[in-house]
């Protein structure tokens, strides 16, 4: 993701939420879900590209949440747009691991 944001103009900040425990909603007892806020200010077509990259990343990532808004007036003429999403990304548990004891 840190590659992608060096192309793109766009912030990454990690959650203030901790990842999910495994078994939530949407989770399995077999991976952890970590999801990360993104803030893109730019065009467009910089919010395109960059959600192609995102697609293209051998690693699964999930963008869900997204809130698109117009700029006007902003003072780097290439802004036309600030969008605000949610990235998750997957990590395999330890096969042996068990969440069910660990969550106790």
């Amino acid at each position: 993701m840190s590659s992608l944001r060096k192309r793109e103009t766009a912030q990454i900040c990690p959650n203030r939420s901790k990842a999910s425990a495994g078994l939530g909603a949407g989770c399995s007892r077999f991976y952890q879900e970590y999801p990360f806020q993104i803030s893109l200010n730019g065009s467009f077509h910089n919010l395109g590209r960059f959600l192609e990259k995102v697609g293209q990343c051998e690693q699964i990532i999930n963008v869900t949440n997204i809130v698109i808004k117009g700029v006007d007036g902003d003072p780097n003429p290439g802004t036309t747009v600030r969008v605000r999403m949610t990235s998750s990304t997957f990590v395999m548990e330890n096969p042996g691991s068990n969440p069910e004891k660990e969550a106790d």
